[in-house]
């Protein structure tokens, strides 16, 4: 099986290379947590795998827009490097190794697609969450919005996600790298709603249908949040999530003033490290 890293990360942070594959996946190596996952399934990804799209930035800077500091400094190697960037930025990613709904493996754009024929779709939808925050499925690459961009068959698709489930079984993988029988039964339902609510990391909110990603309320307003029917208690919820996410400092400052503006106390992300430190592993 050929699998690309998750594809959605590969193109917003235009990684020159796809991942090497191998027939079983390493448990004991230590992965500095600024590097995206890297999975080791059967086959190499060949050569005519599809492209990382350009780097160039978007038209426009939504952080400048907003006035608020980019909390990346427009390099990979800002902050917490893409491993960061895909946790502020992408509703469903957890971490680098869980972020399964945005998966989509080489072989699913072989069969559905095509390598040259998306006809832009990707860099499309990526320089959408360049320039906005995803707040659906639909705002960015996943598999949810390939298999309704590709109008994909959905018992095609149901046959391969059994098969790569089969292969993963067999070969001793934990259930992180391939999907369930309720989860897959969950995709080929195509309830966005529901696939969004199961799928969401605990750095997202997700609410009324709507996922609320950190760099959501990093670039809206308490009066925004409060329009979206935010309660204080979901932004309490959030902030252990949003303080372990390793920021530019100016961005730390400029995002506890925010978030100390709407729950009507002071927010200090280091202090709620000091006692919250999310388990990566």
């Amino acid at each position: 099986m050929k699998k690309l890293l998750t594809l959605s990360l590969l193109l917003i942070l235009a990684i020159s290379t796809a991942c090497t594959q191998t027939d079983t996946i390493s448990t004991s190596q230590e992965t500095n947590t600024t590097e995206l996952k890297t999975e080791a399934l059967t086959e190499e990804a060949t050569t005519d795998s599809p492209q990382p799209l350009s780097t160039q930035q978007p038209q426009s800077d939504p952080y400048e827009t907003a006035g608020m500091p980019n909390p990346f400094n427009d390099t990979r190697e800002a902050g917490g490097g893409s491993f960061a960037l895909s946790l502020f930025t992408m509703p469903c990613s957890e971490g680098p190794w869980d972020a399964k709904i945005e998966w989509i493996e080489l072989h699913y754009i072989d069969v559905f697609v095509g390598n040259e024929e998306d006809g832009g779709w990707f860099a499309e939808r990526m320089e959408n969450l360049r320039e906005r925050p995803a707040t659906s499925l639909m705002d960015y690459p996943n598999l949810y919005s390939f298999i309704k961009a590709f109008n994909v068959p959905i018992d095609e698709l149901e046959a391969i996600l059994k098969e790569d489930q089969s292969i993963g079984i067999r070969n001793g993988f934990s259930e992180t790298n391939y999907f369930t029988d309720e989860e897959i039964a969950l995709i080929v339902s195509l309830d966005e709603a529901a696939i969004m609510e199961y799928f969401v990391s605990d750095y997202t909110l997700y609410h009324n249908g709507k996922v609320f990603t950190p760099m959501w309320f990093y670039l809206h307003t308490p009066d925004d949040y409060r329009a979206e029917g935010i309660t204080l208690e979901m932004v309490e919820d959030k902030l252990s999530w949003f303080a372990n996410i390793p920021i530019q400092r100016e961005a730390v400052v400029a995002f506890e003033e925010k978030l100390s503006a709407f729950v009507g106390d002071e927010v200090s992300f280091d202090e709620i490290r000091a006692t919250v430190a999310i388990d990566w592993d």
